[in-house]
């Protein structure tokens, strides 16, 4: 719809004849426009992460047999997205440490949209940030995941994080290979 077809709308359906605009039309109105928005905003995002969700659902697949992990729906992924807020779309929260997660996550906002997996953290548990961020365990996490480059950093509160390549989304193997990376995450988080 054109600018000149929206005023048009204005001029003949919002104001009456004795040029007064109707509150009750334009109300309807803005609501109509503010639902098309939505719904093109949701259809924007499903095109953006067409790779990145099917990705995340096939890692649901593998994950779903470990009950720990919670996976998060599509549709509050999207919201999220759109809200740009957070987005954790596969996770699990290590209650012992507080607010320690070890999370799968699709992502997207001003700066622009990334897919990664991660340690998370949202607390000030000095003892426990102290056994993780040390040298010693950052060497062991090089040493278990040799393919991946690790980040830090960059993302807080990530304390430590590896980019997926989303060029690789739809290769079985690497769907494989990224959930059993998540599973060896889990193993090492869930002993320390």
């Amino acid at each position: 719809m054109t600018r000149n077809e929206i005023l048009k709308i204005i001029d003949e359906e919002i104001i009456n004849e004795d040029e007064n605009i109707d509150i009750d039309k334009l109300d309807e109105y803005l609501q109509l426009f503010n639902s098309v928005v939505e719904v093109l905003n949701i259809k924007k995002i499903e095109l953006k992460f067409k790779n990145e969700f099917l990705f995340i659902e096939n890692i649901k697949n593998i994950m779903n047999k470990n009950n720990d992990f919670v996976c998060v729906e599509k549709e509050s992924i999207i919201n999220d997205i759109i809200n740009q807020n957070w987005c954790h779309s596969i996770y699990k929260h290590y209650e012992k440490f507080g607010g320690l997660y070890n999370i799968l996550e699709v992502g997207y906002n001003n700066e622009g949209q990334w897919l990664l997996f991660g340690i998370y953290y949202d607390n000030s548990d000095e003892t426990l940030i102290n056994k993780i961020k040390n040298n010693k365990f950052r060497k062991k996490l090089i040493e278990e995941f040799p393919n991946l480059d690790l980040e830090e950093e960059k993302y807080k509160p990530y304390l430590y994080y590896w980019y997926i390549d989303a060029e690789r989304c739809n290769d079985n193997d690497y769907i494989k290979e990224i959930a059993d990376n998540i599973l060896k995450l889990d193993d090492i988080l869930s002993n320390l």
